[in-house]
């Protein structure tokens, strides 16, 4: 799967929570690209600190591949 490695964003001053966005793909030798799906999903907002998002993917025949990464939400000071 690729695109799954942590990212850091900063939130503006006041702001608790950032919308993040994130494109992750999945290519099967024999399907071609796979769906990948994500919790929480691109472009949901998240809170100042850690969050680890979960994204798995799964081709035609029922193999399957899940990745991790977290998004790293600081706070501007």
């Amino acid at each position: 799967m690729r695109g799954a490695s942590d990212r850091v964003v900063r939130a503006r001053r006041g702001v608790k929570r950032v919308r993040v966005t994130f494109k992750l793909g999945a290519v099967d030798a024999v399907d071609g690209a796979v769906p990948v799906v994500c919790a929480p999903k691109s472009g949901s907002r998240f809170r100042i600190g850690r969050t680890r998002v979960r994204c798995s993917a799964m081709d035609g025949s029922g193999n399957g591949q899940i990745a991790t990464f977290t998004v790293i939400v600081k706070a501007r000071r």
